[in-house]
Formats: structure tokens, C-alpha cells, sequence
């Protein structure tokens, strides 16, 4: 199992050299870059790939995590690396701060390949954005998930069956099959802390919704807004 697990890994940072995320000129804040690439994501998406269900996640889903890469590989047993922001909606439609996530874990079965994958999570249970901002989330063991790609989005219809997580994925890459089954996400404290501040907890950041002046993620909210038009 070691050895499965080191090839796995060696080949997730083989594929991240391969395809690394885009880096942006003007940082700002702790996890500017994570944010900035995040707001292109669901641009990308809204814009180019628009279908009306989309609308429907965003203005329905509990809170959103956007993670712009995901790196899985693995020989049998798969390995994920990656970060994410994590926002929450509230009862008029607007999305709060970003919360800084990890994204890693391990699961086991036939697993081979490599892929970069761009995933946004609609998080539609009240518990699955609890688990998430507590950094407990777990896909497949915490949360039943549903996987869509892109294209798949255009015709879906999310009132049966309805699932605590929808997956939309934008997966580059060889892999036998494309899941998120395993992937646990966590909270990412460095980026956290060096965007808040030391104490700053998820409630504050989510729900409380303490640190609005904080700049930077204007766009990204934006974007993922009913207005989300006024920022195309």
C-alpha cells in the first residue's frame, strides 16, 4: 500500500508541474490569487457554458466551494491535492467572505490515472455547509454527491434526485472515470488567518459576515450573485 501511495503521489506532483494553476500580478490579501482564479472559474462557467439549472444551484445551494484545480492521480489507490474557497449565501442571494479550504485525501479501488480538475461544489444540505465550514467534509462518506461535467449541467434536473452535494467538474486529463469520491475537505488556517487575522472562525467569516471590508473578493461575489451579469 506504501508503494501505491508513493507512486500516486509522485505522479499528482508530476501533474501539477504539468498543468500549473495561473498566477495573477497584483496578489492584495492572503489567498488573492486562490480568490482571483476562483472568479474566473465561475465566469468561465456562467458565461461561456450557460445553462439555466446553473442559476438555479446558485441561487439556491446553502454556500458554494470553488476549487480551481484539483490534482487526483493513482495506480489503484488515488491520491488528491488542492485548495478551494468556501462562501456562503444568505436568505437574500448574496454570497459572503471566501473561507480557505485544503483539499486532500486518499481512496481505494481501480483508480488509474491522472487528471487537473476544475470543480465547483453546490452545497445543498445546511449540514453540508456545516461539515464544510467546520473542515469535516468528506465527498462519498460525509455527504451523498452527485457528479456532473460541464455539459452535463445543460440538461439536468436537480429536483430527483436530489443529493447534499453537486459536483460540477471540468476535468483535464487521462482517468478511468471521473469522481471526487474521497476528496475530504479542510480548513486551510495559514490562508485563513493571513486574510482575518489570529481567532477569525468560520462563523465570522460565513455567517457573522465580520470582515466585509476586506478587499479583494468583490468580484467574486459578484459573479456569483443573481447580478452576476453587471460583471461579465
Amino acid at each position: 500500500m506504501k508503494r501505491t501511495l508513493g507512486a500516486a503521489v509522485l505522479a499528482l506532483l508530476l501533474l501539477a508541474a504539468c498543468h500549473p494553476s495561473p498566477r495573477f500580478a497584483d496578489s492584495g490579501p492572503a489567498g488573492q490569487d486562490l480568490i482571483n482564479q476562483a472568479a474566473e472559474l465561475v465566469y468561465r462557467m456562467r458565461a461561456e457554458r450557460y445553462a439555466r439549472s446553473l442559476d438555479i444551484f446558485f441561487a439556491e445551494a446553502q454556500g458554494v466551494v470553488i476549487a480551481p484545480a484539483i490534482y487526483r492521480a493513482g495506480y489503484i489507490g488515488a491520491v488528491d491535492l488542492g485548495q478551494a474557497v468556501l462562501l456562503a449565501r444568505d436568505q437574500a442571494g448574496f454570497y459572503s467572505e471566501p473561507l480557505f479550504l485544503s483539499v486532500g485525501g486518499a481512496s481505494f479501488g481501480l483508480q488509474i490515472g491522472a487528471q487537473r480538475t476544475a470543480a465547483i461544489l453546490f452545497l445543498m444540505s445546511p449540514e453540508a455547509l456545516e461539515r464544510a465550514s467546520q473542515g469535516a467534509l468528506t465527498l462519498g462518506a460525509d455527504a451523498r454527491i452527485s457528479v456532473l461535467t460541464w455539459g452535463e449541467a445543460h440538461d439536468l434536473d436537480i429536483a430527483s434526485p436530489f443529493a447534499d452535494v453537486y459536483a460540477l467538474l471540468d476535468p483535464a486529463g487521462f482517468y478511468a472515470g471521473v469522481s471526487l469520491s474521497g476528496a475530504a475537505f479542510t480548513l486551510h488556517q495559514g490562508l485563513n488567518q493571513g486574510r482575518y487575522g489570529q481567532g477569525v472562525t468560520a462563523r465570522d467569516v460565513l455567517i457573522e459576515r465580520r470582515y466585509f471590508n476586506v478587499p479583494g473578493a468583490q468580484r467574486l461575489q459578484r459573479v456569483l450573485s443573481p447580478f452576476w451579469l453587471d460583471a461579465l
